[in-house]
């Protein structure tokens, strides 16, 4: 997993085949997530450390300032991978605890 500041945020979103989504993490709190075809990126503050969003706004106020119009909410610990039509996560440990999601993400129309 790899950390990039919140002034590279633009730049992940539009990267190949990009799936931004919010992880929910113990206290439920969320952390903004991008997966691409080299990987997983994690927002983080500027002078490193993870950055975590306490409430659901400022996360969904923060995507749709970019024009992301859909994403992702992962609630578990299923690892998420990118791809097109194949869904893109994998089966957690515990078989009975399957992450369902979908997104689309354009950024010429207004959230």
């Amino acid at each position: 997993m790899m950390g990039f500041v919140e002034q590279n945020l633009r730049e992940k979103l539009r990267e190949p085949d990009a799936v931004p989504y919010a992880r929910r993490i113990s206290g439920g709190h969320f952390l903004l997530e991008i997966s691409t075809d080299r990987g997983v990126h994690t927002l983080q503050r500027q002078r490193g450390g993870n950055r975590v969003f306490k409430t659901f706004e400022p996360l969904l106020s923060l995507l749709a300032g970019l024009g992301v119009v859909e994403f992702a909410i992962i609630l578990d610990s299923a690892k998420v991978t990118p791809g097109g039509p194949v869904m893109p996560w994998s089966r957690p440990v515990n078989p009975d605890k399957i992450s369902h999601a979908s997104w689309r993400h354009d950024f010429d129309i207004p959230f």
